[in-house]
């Protein structure tokens, strides 16, 4: 089963011709974005996929910490 952040990759690598560089610079940083997120994989995945195209409706949900 593919985890969240691979799901994005290779969304992300379909909408864009990527060097082998900025596939990592972009998974690096929809690694980072997605360690404070909670949600189905399947909602990461698009929180991702929002992210790394810059959509501005992306809205960061942080994960709560324990009282």
């Amino acid at each position: 089963m593919d985890t969240p952040i691979e799901r994005v990759m290779r969304a992300y690598g379909l909408m864009n011709t990527l060097s082998a560089e900025q596939e990592d610079d972009a998974r690096a940083r929809v690694e980072k974005f997605l360690r404070d997120q909670t949600g189905s994989d399947e909602e990461l995945a698009v929180l991702g996929l929002q992210y790394l195209r810059g959509n501005c409706a992306a809205k960061p949900r942080r994960r709560r910490e324990p009282a």
